[in-house]
């Protein structure tokens, strides 16, 4: 079986899906992971666009931990063009029609040799391939990620604005506490952090973005993926970068994509592992539709 960097891939691309804040919603339903206009594009309809794609060009995208991601850029540019072609009447017309009739004959062809497959290429056998491969279609847990650091290493690169940066554990400490009463009486965590935190990601308020388990140190990883709510500040956390008060927007939970979402991928790979013999059976199935279909050649009056 050609490996694949699918699990990566969909964790790249899972990172960019928007939640609203504090919510936690498992990746076991069918998000939506682009909307263009009035088009949602869900998940299972991304993995089934991907899987009609030539095997080369589909291992491309799969090849690589951020190809999904990359797919999905290219999809949704095809369907805002597409909806510019109609916006333009460019649908309508004569050519439109005998270019649709062309697109036709070639998705009734693919019908065909689904149902020629269909013997072989059972649920069942589909379904043993998907427990079989099921890390491929694993996705880590990920979290969106606020933090306000105070740190006891004096650095001028992280000083903070207002010329107080704690240069000692002891006044690193005291002003991390002040900060988690700052936090108590109810100052938005992300003014807190622009105003006050060390972290070289103060200015975009404290907003580490999404992270998966493992990314961060143990202590905060902990913290993040086990013990905190989405929405609650979290208690003063020390690391050896120094004092960390963090704060989970939104949480995703990991686990296996369902099997229809990625039932068409496993087909066309199931065909691909089959090709040879498979093209030996569809050369046989074409001669008979011809000697169906009562075909008179005119060759000689081809220019």
């Amino acid at each position: 079986m050609t490996r694949t960097y699918l699990a990566p891939a969909l964790a790249a691309l899972l990172l960019v899906i928007p939640l609203p804040a504090a919510e936690k919603a498992p990746v076991t339903r069918d998000p939506v992971v682009a909307t263009v206009g009035e088009h949602d594009l869900h998940l299972s309809e991304l993995i089934f666009r991907l899987a009609q794609l030539p095997e080369v060009q589909r291992r491309a995208y799969l090849d690589t931990p951020e190809g999904l991601r990359r797919f999905l850029e290219d999809t949704v540019a095809r369907i805002a063009l597409a909806a510019e072609a109609e916006r333009r009447g460019l649908a309508e017309g004569d050519l439109a029609r005998r270019l649709f009739e062309l697109r036709r004959e070639e998705v009734l062809l693919d019908l065909l040799a689904r149902h020629t497959l269909a013997a072989e290429a059972t649920q069942a056998v589909l379904q043993a391939r998907y427990r079989e491969s099921a890390d491929r279609f694993r996705v880590p847990a990920v979290a969106h990620v606020l933090q306000i650091l105070v740190t006891p290493v004096k650095d001028p690169v992280i000083r903070n604005r207002h010329g107080d940066d704690a240069a000692d554990p002891r006044s690193a400490r005291a002003k991390i506490l002040r900060l988690a009463g700052r936090l108590a009486a109810g100052q938005p965590f992300r003014e807190v952090a622009r105003d006050w935190s060390e972290g070289i990601e103060a200015e975009r308020g404290g907003d580490l973005g999404w992270v998966s388990p493992g990314e961060l140190v143990p202590p905060l990883d902990r913290a993040v993926f086990s013990e905190l709510k989405p929405g609650t500040p979290s208690r003063v956390i020390e690391t050896s970068q120094g004092f960390h008060l963090l704060l989970v927007e939104a949480r995703r939970d990991g686990g296996p994509l369902p099997f229809e979402t990625v039932r068409e991928l496993l087909l066309q790979e199931w065909i691909g592992e089959h090709r040879a013999r498979l093209l030996q059976e569809a050369e046989r199935r074409r001669n008979e539709a011809l000697e169906r279909a009562d075909v008179v050649l005119h060759p000689e009056l081809l220019p």
